[in-house]
């Protein structure tokens, strides 16, 4: 059933001090909800994309989404403004995460057959660094705490570990083994 998809939540993300909770959807795009009066806070407006993954700013004041419009959106937390929309993916992006200081963002997707891994600058949209491009889709992310590594789970099966300042993937294991 269409609407079934259409209507179907594919992204939610807690804010660090649990009172907001950030949903993403096809038909209503991204919302955020206040769990303290358990009301809507925003709504970004019917966005035309399946929004894939929602990420907070440590600080809480940005959200990031992904989507299959190929683009990264930066909003501001508190009324839902578009601060950015960071373009670069050839296909999907299935996944954001936020450097641990706030300062950088990392988006991964999947374009024309290849993974993709792209490092922005939070505040200026700056395209920092472009990873190599391999097999399998980036669906899943995380910095390590020191902001030094990024650790992608990849549609392969592969796990990899990318060095954030050389860009060079310095580990690769077979996942769940």
């Amino acid at each position: 059933d269409s609407d079934l998809l259409d209507n179907a939540f594919h992204a939610v993300a807690w804010s660090r001090d649990g009172r907001w909770l950030a949903s993403g959807s096809y038909l209503h795009g991204v919302q955020v909800w206040d769990m303290t009066t358990r009301t809507q806070r925003w709504v970004a407006g019917t966005y035309p994309t399946l929004i894939r993954r929602l990420a907070w700013s440590p600080d809480g004041r940005w959200l990031a989404s992904g989507g299959d419009d190929s683009s990264v959106c930066l909003w501001d937390a508190s009324d839902g403004t578009l601060l950015q929309r960071l373009q670069g993916h050839r296909g999907m992006a299935t996944s954001v995460v936020w450097s641990p200081d706030g300062s950088r963002l990392a988006s991964g997707g999947w374009g024309r057959g290849n993974g993709e891994l792209f490092l922005w600058d939070a505040r200026s949209g700056e395209r920092l660094h472009t990873f190599a491009e391999y097999p399998g889709a980036v669906l899943a992310l995380e910095w390590s705490p020191c902001g030094e590594l990024l650790v992608g789970g990849c549609s392969d099966g592969m796990l990899r570990w990318w060095d954030v300042q050389s860009g060079e993937c310095v580990r690769m294991r077979q996942g769940h083994q």
